[in-house]
């Protein structure tokens, strides 16, 4: 644990002890996304969930993210543009619900604050790999087609949407 000296107080930063084989398989995009979250002791940034790249994994994803907790979610997303050509961005998520409440405003404020320096912590190390650092902090910002807009705002062809529908699947079939 590393401890970093701010004029208020001494913070300690917790190491990644994340599950590093998670991370590889979501890189070779074996995987969608692998959650990470802050053990009990706050020492590290442990593995919460892996989620697969099967049919309705975007839904998996939500459900993993908790109303009351932070999260932070390496995330690979494949899509095709107009013409057939495949893309697959990776990015690092941020998750700080504004429905995160503590015991305490301070309290409160402290988890959030810390959720985002930690965070860019962790998007430091998918950036290297050619990544992007995203915020979300409500249902709206993790809709799959907000989040392809921004990892795919950059692209010269036009995105087709409906490349990202399989990861919609489940859910849909379930609401029938």
């Amino acid at each position: 644990m590393t401890t970093v000296v701010t004029p208020s107080k001494l913070i300690k930063t917790p190491t990644f002890d994340g599950e590093c084989s998670a991370y590889a398989r979501v890189q070779r995009r074996k995987a969608l996304a692998a959650v990470y979250k802050l053990s009990d002791d706050g020492a590290s940034i442990v593995l919460d969930a892996e989620i697969d790249t099967t049919d309705g994994a975007w839904t998996r994803l939500v459900a993993a993210l908790p109303l009351n907790d932070v999260r932070w979610v390496a995330l690979s997303l494949p899509y095709t543009v107009d013409g057939g050509g495949k893309r697959d961005k990776l990015a690092m998520i941020t998750w700080c619900p504004d429905a995160l409440q503590r015991a305490t405003h301070r309290e409160t404020i402290e988890v959030k604050s810390g959720a985002v320096m930690l965070g860019g912590a962790l998007a430091t190390r998918v950036a290297r790999d050619g990544g992007k650092r995203m915020q979300a902090n409500d249902a709206d910002d993790m809709d799959v087609y907000a989040v392809l807009d921004t990892l795919a705002k950059h692209e010269r062809d036009a995105v087709d949407r409906s490349s990202v529908a399989r990861l919609l699947a489940a859910a849909a079939a379930a609401a029938h």
